[in-house]
């Protein structure tokens, strides 16, 4: 097997196969973002900003200073944190494994605290603090560095957005993620894993017509799907290839 599973392949194959189909096993990259593109931007900027100690200065001037105002106030030890760090975690003997990136975690006292950024339009759109424990990258972060039996500390770093599109706040909420609350979480990564095993066997001999269909397969961040033509039968695979510019698609 030469590919791996992420939380974010997961969950969209989760509702969207045919799509899943042909970003994963297909290969056909995927439209580029722009909302995803500013994220990894402020991720980039925090991570250079906690290794070199310097202030952000990468954006405008209410972004770069709700940023270094996040970076100064941020509790945690500076001799325990770990950034970006990249895992590889086998969920399912003889399967390929789950991987991803922790944006932020460390160890103080014997308690493992696990934290992931992100940039929302406004908090309705942004986890609650229950949401934590159901969510399935921060279980899985905690299973990948921690091992089965130990609860951790689990957060959000949340930065909102104005209407401009800028970020002008932020805030961080946490909560305790059980050993017990992780195992059911970690049970329905592992079964929409197989899920997704099975829908290759189904694509591999029946193609898309073997896999449900969705409506929402047309869309894509709210715009007309680049897949659409495949998807409603106008258009082969191979002639989209030929004809459509696609983007390099995204590792698993």
């Amino acid at each position: 097997m030469t590919y791996n599973y992420s939380v974010s392949s997961l969950k969209l194959h989760q509702k969207y196969p045919r799509l899943w189909a042909l970003i994963y096993i297909e290969k056909l990259g995927r439209e580029q973002n722009p909302a995803i593109e500013y994220g990894s931007k402020i991720h980039n900027a925090l991570e250079s900003a906690f290794l070199s100690k310097k202030d952000i200065q990468d954006f405008d001037s209410i972004t770069n200073k709700v940023l270094n105002e996040f970076v100064g106030t941020f509790n945690c030890p500076e001799d325990c944190v770990s950034l970006e760090t990249k895992f590889y975690h086998p969920l399912v003997d003889g399967m390929p494994p789950v991987v991803g990136v922790v944006d932020l975690w460390w160890r103080d006292q014997g308690v493992t605290h696990v934290y992931d950024h992100k940039t929302c339009s406004s908090k309705k759109y942004c986890l609650q603090k229950d949401d934590l424990v159901s969510d399935w990258q921060l279980c899985l972060y905690v299973d990948a560095l921690c091992g089965k039996n130990t609860d951790a500390v689990v957060g959000h770093n949340q930065f909102f957005k104005d209407k401009t599109g800028l970020i002008n706040s932020f805030r961080t909420i946490t909560n305790i993620l059980t050993a017990d609350q992780r195992r059911g979480i970690i049970e329905e990564i592992k079964q929409e894993m197989l899920s997704a095993e099975y829908t290759r066997k189904l694509y591999e001999k029946y193609g898309l017509r073997g896999l449900r269909p969705s409506p929402e397969h047309k869309m894509w961040y709210g715009r007309p799907s680049p897949y659409a033509d495949i998807i409603n039968e106008n258009m082969t695979v191979e002639e989209y290839r030929q004809t459509k510019q696609f983007l390099s698609s995204p590792s698993e």
